[in-house]
């Protein structure tokens, strides 16, 4: 966890940068120097990338054919919800922030001001099918609300669907402090597979899938240029660390998925023993 935990009103104001990624751009990627060693880096990441990708392909396999009843904490811009609509389902989004708010309700989606420890009075009272908690559970002030919220609007036998940074990932353990996934302080809790299952089991959920996603990424232009940036901020000044990403490369293309890739993915089930207020 990030220490000390800051204020409400300090979390609003880390969000208050240009072209944050929920606010409904793209930023494109920015010039890397070493263009030929990062190219092959690249190339070379893609040949051993064996992410599990939430592709929509992925989504119809994991969800029920039926439809289904879904909510997304932390929806960001709402282009999930706005694909999971397309397929059939009754999204609705919470988020707590006004831009990306406002990006998602120009795609048509049904999105309310919340938090997931904080959710909004239009949900409360009412069942889902599916929570799904897409790089949102380490930006909350109290994940274990969060996560008690979320089992506690689930019908049983309901599914969540958590994904975070993994920083059990040897690009936490190569670039340390500059690693581009800690994103503080934006980011006020940090999970590997093993303290997240542990997190939703202990309130009752099963664990029936998990799975791992970002390899390539970690070589792309833009991803390099912003570690390099925060070197230059944290690490005095010794920027454009490609060396570094060629030792990432050499000790992650036949590393194990839980070393290997950036972020880590659960699809979790409420169990009959979960009841609101706590697991009997």
């Amino acid at each position: 966890m990030l220490l000390p935990r800051p204020s409400h009103s300090d979390v609003a104001a880390a969000y208050a940068v240009e072209d944050y990624y929920t606010h409904g751009t793209r930023a494109g990627e920015r010039a890397v120097k070493k263009r030929l060693l990062g190219r092959l880096l690249l190339r070379l990441a893609w040949a051993f990338d064996h992410s599990v990708d939430p592709t929509a392909e992925w989504w119809r396999s994991t969800l029920p054919s039926e439809p289904q009843r879904i909510i997304d904490f932390g929806c960001g811009d709402g282009r999930l919800l706005q694909m999971l609509t397309e397929m059939g389902h009754e999204c609705v989004g919470v988020e707590p922030d006004a831009a990306a708010i406002a990006a998602a309700r120009k795609r048509d989606i049904k999105v309310y001001p919340g938090t997931a420890e904080v959710p909004p009075e239009e949900i409360r009272g009412r069942k889902f099918d599916v929570v799904v908690m897409s790089h949102s559970l380490e930006h909350c002030l109290d994940p274990d609300s969060a996560l008690e919220n979320a089992r506690d609007i689930l019908a049983v036998g309901g599914m969540l669907i958590v994904e975070v940074p993994n920083n059990a990932a040897l690009g936490l353990t190569v670039f340390g402090q500059n690693w581009h996934w800690l994103d503080a302080p934006r980011h006020l809790n940090f999970f590997d597979e093993v303290s997240l299952r542990s997190k939703v089991e202990c309130i009752g959920f099963e664990v029936v899938d998990v799975s791992y996603r970002g390899y390539c990424r970690q070589f792309a232009a833009g991803w390099i240029s912003t570690q390099d940036r925060i070197s230059d901020v944290l690490s005095a000044g010794r920027g454009n660390e490609t060396w570094r990403h060629l030792m990432l490369l050499l000790r992650t293309l036949k590393a194990r998925p839980s070393r290997k890739y950036d972020s880590v993915r659960l699809v979790a089930l409420r169990s009959n023993a979960a009841h609101h207020g706590g697991v009997q």
